[in-house]
């Protein structure tokens, strides 16, 4: 903690320290210290409680963070304006003041704050129009804290301020009051006082497990007679010989997974506890835990061939010291980043819990029940509804409507699905953005928020919350390319050296991998985006499985089917909650390859060229970038095609006429060579004589040979591009003989 005089300034760190979103606060911050830094401060007044902080100009309240509800941590930005047709924005100060036709608009921590420029183009806009006299409103003076409008503009304190505020949860005050009940349940007590480790029963059988050896072939044979086995875990183990080695390692493997899931087959015969305890875990099907932890076996302890959940089973029962027992990858992301504060990392969780609970100074007998004890406490009702994204939004369901309807503007109350298709493709020019619509419209599936809202989100933020999801396995992306086959998509057997033998092991591809995490939690929609889909065979690729990507062909759907995988003789369904997104560069000639079965299976959507969206000035040259692209356009679409244009990407962070230079000389002139295959006379209609010269006519002999029309070629025309730097008037001209129509 840092030291601090001024009692409004000390509040408003307390008020902040209640609020959940501390890098919303940090963005928030961020652009309000751009915008006051060089305005009268005496224009401004902020209005700071318990459980908010507004920000005024000139009487209109422009924002206000605080909680809502009162009794919930959730930290929420509002801006008032109003969205009118030509973009710009109005202030109002209540109903009364709201034209006619026009709506309150909210920004909540759910959705995170616009874009720093973004909101700084609106508060500037809000200042310009409050200063127009015709808008009819009366100019209110405030008399402001100075001391607090100070520490607003401070670099030096807000660096403090977030470095306090990340220190530790901002719900510790909160988690301090409930505890001590918390303490004093008897499940939570009998663990603190256990003198032996809580899982012991399960470490003993994953060290008879690992302490087992056999050969590939064994394996092999025991995963083909499970495989086609159709009764319970139990029934099959049961079935084997009792004195038999395969009777031995499965009898282990059941009993390790009865520890481990609390669905596991058999639980009642092979778990020794009397209450049946198991680790905090996600149902995970039977099959899936047998097959893997075989698989473990068989490939001599390659941890690459388990998923996540198992292998934070087995990590775990292997040091349960330092590892927690909090298998689901998606209750870790949503600990770490609503209750702890922290960015997801699956090797450091544990350390960051045990890091969180270290100053209540709890006192465990045991130190291996440790993280045993944290993960109880954390799923405990009154903290596992800190950060159970379910129970968080379920909240809502009972606040007042006046407040939810002021609340949840934007979006629908509780987040739904979007009825987004099962198998979509994006199509378009190159440099359209196609890559990273992708990860918007991902996050928008697994969410279930739409589009618009996350438009809202900072780019940083969103592909932060990207790679989280990708992390937790949500969310996975490739790319086709010639060389991809059936085994790395689906499945096939990859070679793998077990002390100087080298065997043949089976393992599945990110396509089965994802089906068996999406099948695993089917509440929770996965993604699997293929980058450059056109690029791979793709018959060949997904094989068989083409036919069970339709919907109606999913599980569950009106003619679900199940197909027999080739190498591991598997039945496999595809579930209805996992989403293939693919993206396609309709300028590559490699379209043509794609395969008709395939494309009547996905929704296409076009994705174009949005010039409007590029700034209308670069730098003192003044040259309008958006109308520079539109001409570009408008002249490869009459020449070629809508699908030959070049993308608005390509322009995104030119700011100089060095840089634009540097673009049209590295990719634009390239990527046009390629639409017209080296005929620089067509190139010059689309650039001019700025960019593309006539040679004089060449004065080159031929040889001595009987051609009719070798006459022709003394006249030809030879053009070739002109050097590198051109001038700003040579870009203006490409655009400025034409009317250009932009988009509003």
């Amino acid at each position: 903690m840092f030291h601090i005089k001024d009692s409004d300034t000390r509040k408003l760190l307390q008020t902040l320290r209640q609020m959940q979103q501390v890098l919303l606060l940090d963005q928030f911050f961020a652009f309000l210290h751009d915008f006051l830094k060089d305005k009268d401060l005496h224009a401004f007044a902020a209005e700071l409680n318990e459980i908010s902080f507004g920000f005024y100009y000139k009487g209109i309240e422009l924002f206000r963070l605080e909680r809502r509800p009162v009794d919930s941590p959730e930290a929420q930005i509002e801006i008032d304006i109003l969205e009118l047709a030509d973009g710009l924005s109005k202030p109002y100060a209540g109903a009364a003041a709201t034209p006619k036709g026009y709506a309150r608009h909210s920004f909540s921590a759910q959705v995170f704050c616009r874009s720093l420029a973004q909101q700084q183009k609106r508060l500037l806009g809000i200042e310009k129009l409050l200063e127009d006299s015709t808008l009819g409103i009366t100019a209110i003076q405030f008399e402001p804290n100075q001391a607090l409008m100070q520490m607003l503009i401070s670099t030096e304190f807000r660096s403090k301020m977030m470095e306090y505020l990340r220190a530790d949860s901002p719900y510790m005050p909160l988690i301090k009051n409930v505890l001590p009940t918390l303490l004093l349940k008897a499940n939570i007590v009998e663990i603190a006082e256990n003198d032996s480790f809580s899982f012991e029963h399960a470490r003993i059988c994953w060290q008879q497990i690992l302490a087992f050896e056999a050969d590939y072939a064994f394996y092999e044979r025991l995963l083909n007679a499970y495989q086609k086995n159709t009764s319970k875990y139990d029934v099959f183990v049961a079935q084997l010989d009792p004195n038999s080695p395969e009777h031995k390692i499965c009898d282990w493997i059941g009993a390790f997974i009865s520890y481990a899931d609390r669905k596991a087959a058999g639980k009642q015969h092979w778990n020794k506890y009397p209450d049946k305890r198991c680790l905090f875990a996600p149902k995970v099907l039977q099959h899936h835990w047998v097959s893997q932890l075989l698989r473990y076996k068989q490939s001599g302890g390659q941890t690459q061939v388990l998923s996540a959940n198992v292998w934070n089973a087995v990590r775990y029962i292997q040091s349960p010291a330092t590892e927690s027992p909090i298998l689901s990858e998606k209750q870790r992301l949503q600990i770490s980043q609503l209750l702890l504060n922290k960015n997801y990392d699956s090797d450091r969780f544990s350390a960051d819990v045990d890091h969180f609970f270290q100053s209540f100074d709890l006192q465990i007998k045991h130190p291996e029940n440790r993280s045993h004890y944290f993960a109880h406490i954390l799923f405990e009702p009154a903290l596992a509804e800190l950060w159970d994204k379910d129970k968080l939004f379920a909240t809502y369901a009972h606040t007042e409507p006046a407040l939810v309807e002021e609340d949840w503007t934007l979006y629908q109350r509780l987040p739904a699905k979007q009825n987004q298709p099962l198998n979509q493709i994006l199509y378009g020019p190159p440099g359209t953005g196609k890559t990273f619509r992708t990860l918007r419209l991902a996050l928008s599936i697994v969410e279930g928020l739409p589009e618009t809202v996350l438009e809202q989100s900072g780019t940083y933020r969103l592909q932060k919350q990207f790679e989280a999801y990708c992390h937790a396995g949500t969310i996975a992306m490739l790319s086709f390319h010639q060389s991809m086959s059936y085994e790395d998509f689906i499945e096939g057997l990859k070679p793998i050296s077990n002390n100087g033998t080298l065997n043949y092991v089976l393992q599945d591809g990110i396509f089965k991998e994802m089906a068996l995490r999406a099948s695993e939690n089917p509440t929770q929609a996965h993604v699997l985006i293929i980058d450059e889909i056109n690029r791979g065979n793709v018959a060949s690729i997904f094989g068989e499985l083409i036919s069970l990507l339709e919907a109606d062909k999913r599980t569950d759907g009106g003619n679900a089917l199940r197909i027999q995988l080739p190498y591991s003789k598997t039945l496999f369904s595809l579930p209805p909650n996992l989403y293939i997104i693919g993206t396609m560069n309709s300028a590559d000639r490699s379209i043509e390859a794609l395969d008709t079965a395939l494309r009547r299976r996905f929704s296409f959507r076009a994705i174009l060229p949005q010039p409007e969206l590029l700034p209308n000035i670069v730098g003192p040259e003044e040259i309008k970038l958006s109308a520079l692209l539109q001409s570009i356009n408008q002249r490869l679409e009459l020449l070629l095609d809508t699908q030959h244009q070049i993308g608005h990407a390509y322009f995104w962070e030119i700011d100089s006429l060095e840089a634009l230079n540097e673009v049209f000389e590295t990719r634009i002139l390239p990527l046009l060579e390629e639409y017209f295959y080296g005929n620089w006379a067509k190139i010059g209609l689309i650039l001019g004589k700025g960019f593309i010269e006539e040679l004089p006519k060449s004065k080159v002999t031929f040889a001595d040979f009987p051609l009719v029309d070798k006459a022709d070629y003394y006249h030809k025309s030879i053009y070739r591009l002109k050097s590198f730097p051109r001038s700003a008037a040579d870009y203006r001209a490409i655009y400025e003989p034409l009317i250009i129509t932009t988009k509003n």
